[in-house]
């Protein structure tokens, strides 16, 4: 249940499995294999599997039910409390990893996704150390 309400807080949503177009796959491939200071380019990513970026759009959010942009956000949205609630790694520090040029930035950036700021979740996290399993869970998606 808990599982549940992360993934829809997240905005995924649970799906009747179906099978999936090899072009939805290949770009959930390449999202999922991007670094942890990602620059994620739609254009790009469309470009190599010959669509453009509407057709990828259109495809994508017909499985997934997201944009590849949003999923991509998202997966390194699960980066970051990964991070933050398995290592002591300086916000700072954490930030850089990210990619993100400004720990500000980040700062905002993560208070947008979550309702809180970064300090704050880790804090939080740490009173509730089942959390961290939760985690483990979603990075294995």
């Amino acid at each position: 249940q808990e599982y549940d309400r992360v993934m829809q807080k997240l905005g995924f949503e649970r799906s009747h499995i179906q099978p999936m177009d090899v072009r939805v796959s290949a770009c959930l491939k390449f999202i999922e294999q991007l670094p942890m200071d990602r620059q994620f380019d739609e254009t790009e990513l469309a470009k190599s599997l010959g669509l453009s970026v509407s057709q990828l759009n259109r495809i994508f959010v017909q499985a997934m039910k997201c944009t590849p942009k949003h999923y991509a956000e998202n997966m390194r949205l699960v980066d970051t409390i990964n991070l933050l609630t398995t290592t002591q790694m300086p916000l700072k520090e954490l930030a850089f990893t990210l990619g993100f040029k400004q720990p500000s930035h980040f700062a905002s950036w993560f208070k947008k996704k979550t309702g809180i700021y970064p300090k704050e979740y880790r804090q939080q996290q740490q009173e509730h150390p089942w959390h961290q399993q939760l985690v483990q869970t979603l990075k294995t998606r």
